[in-house]
């Protein structure tokens, strides 16, 4: 059965994207540039507009520039990979869910009901 599938997926062999060793790139350059603190800094280092780079980064990297450049400052640089993809998902995950509303602060009446409750 996977040779099956082997051989049909070797069949196919998609062309090599071109945007990939582009993106390769951008990722490389916001993780080995320390002094780049925003994603804005690294779209402009691509000469494209920071929603573009948002939307090349979502469909490419599969997550936001903003990501990995933060990954770059703070304490995730020495996280796995692996581990950033899975918090990546937990964080969609919650989002989808509606458990973001939960950080939102709420009235102190409805707050007062709550802990009554």
């Amino acid at each position: 059965m996977v040779e099956v599938l082997e051989s049909h997926l070797l069949a196919l062999r998609p062309e090599p994207d071109s945007i990939v060793d582009e993106v390769r790139a951008l990722v490389d350059a916001a993780e080995s540039d320390h002094g780049m603190h925003r994603a804005e800094e690294l779209a402009a280092q691509a000469s494209m507009s920071l929603r573009s780079l948002r939307r090349l980064f979502t469909e490419y990297v599969g997550i936001g520039p903003k990501w990995v450049v933060s990954r770059n400052r703070d304490t995730t640089r020495d996280v796995p990979a692996d581990r950033l993809a899975r918090l990546g998902c937990g964080a969609a995950g919650a989002r989808q869910r509606g458990w973001t509303s939960s950080a939102v602060p709420l009235p102190a009446t409805r707050v007062s009901s709550r802990v009554a409750s």
